[in-house]
């Protein structure tokens, strides 16, 4: 914990975004659905403070967790299962924005979309059965997947809720060729515009939650609750009006291959310590070259 600190204290400053890639299981089913090394990701939005959507309860209902700030201490002891770490320093940003904005997500968070983001992990998964679908057929599923997986400013997860914060901070964002890219292309089709909606304007919707609790572990104790839940939600949101934009479908690893940013340091855990990947080895993280810009403008 203290190696993990103490590289926080020395190299972040305030905009900067932090990805960080677990082992514990709920981070590995978002790595695998993703295809990617880093499943959370957080802002640095003051001296010594992360700004991060998180679900402390992994709810399926939805309900609560959402958008907090916390201590670079309180992160690092809470990345005892991390095994990837990187920093990305946004160009050109204006800090006080950064925080600002950061601040008044904080006190009109909506809850954090736990079913939502598997959904968004079954996305990726699903990309290469829906390319060898018909069109028609293709569109129409990719469709129903999105509406599954969107949701506005109504629930946000970590990569959306970094989106967001650079979003109106005025950093206008190049997503080159993101893992989602496939459903992007027909959410730009069918909404030609990559504006992002406005914030949520309610005061604070979520609070941290404590049922279930415990991750994967606690959710089987409560398996029939959980499946209920799980159902409740999903339908829910296959009937949901909500405007779904970009930044609903936006993950961590996205932000590897995003403009206008700096990479700052990589770090791995070799069994015993942190050690510092040399810019030279920084892999694309499964990745082919880009194709598509999508930019938040």
């Amino acid at each position: 914990m203290q190696q993990l600190l103490d590289i926080l204290d020395d190299r972040l400053e305030v905009g900067d975004a932090v990805l960080t890639g677990g082992v514990d299981p709920i981070s590995l089913m978002i790595r695998i659905g993703t295809r990617s090394r880093f499943s959370h990701m957080a802002v640095v939005t003051g001296p010594g403070q992360l700004t991060e959507a998180y679900d402390y309860a992994f709810n399926p209902d939805e309900s609560d967790d959402g958008i907090y700030g916390l201590s670079f201490s309180d992160y690092a002891a809470r990345a005892t299962t991390a095994r990837h770490f990187q920093i990305l320093r946004p160009i050109g940003i204006d800090r006080e924005r950064v925080a600002n904005t950061a601040a008044y997500l904080r006190s009109h968070s909506p809850g954090f979309p736990g079913v939502g983001m598997l959904c968004l992990a079954l996305c990726g998964l699903s990309t290469p059965f829906l390319q060898a679908l018909p069109d028609a057929a293709g569109r129409s599923a990719t469709g129903r997947q999105i509406r599954l997986a969107g949701d506005g400013v109504r629930r946000m997860h970590c990569a959306e809720t970094a989106t967001r914060i650079y979003h109106e901070a005025g950093l206008p964002i190049r997503f080159e060729n993101p893992r989602l890219t496939y459903h992007i292309r027909q959410l730009v089709d069918e909404e030609p515009t990559t504006e992002l909606a406005a914030l949520p304007t309610i005061d604070r919707t979520a609070s941290r939650g404590s049922w279930p609790g415990g991750g994967i572990r606690q959710l089987r104790r409560n398996a029939g609750r959980t499946i209920t839940a799980v159902r409740r939600t999903v339908q829910e949101r296959s009937t949901a009006a909500d405007p779904v934009d970009l930044a609903d479908l936006i993950l961590p690893g996205d932000f590897l291959r995003a403009s206008p940013f700096d990479k700052i340091g990589r770090f791995r855990w070799n069994g015993s310590g942190w050690i510092e990947v040399p810019t030279t080895q920084f892999a694309l993280d499964g990745r082919q070259p880009a194709k598509p810009v999508v930019t938040a403008a």
